[in-house]
């Protein structure tokens, strides 16, 4: 990550992005952390099974699925991670003050907020009397590329909507001041 975050860097000090910012990725889920318990109780469950009744192939068989179940479940929790790690399949984008760095796959790019689109599309809906809403983002590059889309059900960790006023207060200051060339 540090190696990235300093390519990163030195792609955005060469663009003449400004600032660091912050990163952005929509690969963070809350909800996961929820099988962490789940499969530390079942993981511990099949080993005391293991190890107090594990005499018949019946017991030894049920323990080890239980076992395994809850390593599946604890392993799940950091498949977000995994993703988002560089070189992953999550979006990773390195947020400045006048664009950004998106990396995907081992691949950056340094982009300027004007040269990017984000599509924003406010949705709800309601399931067994709970109602859910949020605001579904869509960052895409120049050549119809998209970067990163976030779903809108993100925890606030994942920079949408940082990342959305970023690109709206470089949009608002290149509207404000006098057309100046810009490094490329």
């Amino acid at each position: 990550m540090r190696q990235e975050r300093q390519r990163a860097d030195d792609m955005a000090a060469e663009a003449g992005l400004g600032r660091y910012v912050r990163f952005a990725s929509p690969s963070y889920n809350d909800e996961m952390w929820f099988f962490v318990p789940v499969g530390g109780a079942s993981a511990a469950g099949g080993v005391l099974g293991l190890l107090r009744h594990g005499s018949s192939w019946l017991a030894v068989s049920f323990f080890w699925s239980v076992l395994l179940v809850g390593v599946g479940l604890v392993l799940m929790t950091y498949l977000d991670t995994f993703s988002r790690r560089p070189g992953g399949p999550a979006p990773r984008l390195y947020c400045y003050e006048h664009g950004l760095v998106a990396g995907r796959r081992g691949v950056l790019r340094a982009l300027r907020w004007e040269d990017v689109r984000l599509d924003s599309r406010a949705w709800e809906y309601w399931s067994a009397g709970d109602h859910y809403s949020g605001e579904a983002r869509t960052l895409t590059a120049p050549d119809g590329t998209v970067l990163a889309a976030f779903h809108g059900d993100e925890p606030a960790r994942a920079g949408a909507f940082q990342l959305a006023q970023l690109r709206k207060a470089a949009l608002k200051r290149l509207e404000d001041t006098p057309e100046e060339p810009h490094p490329s």
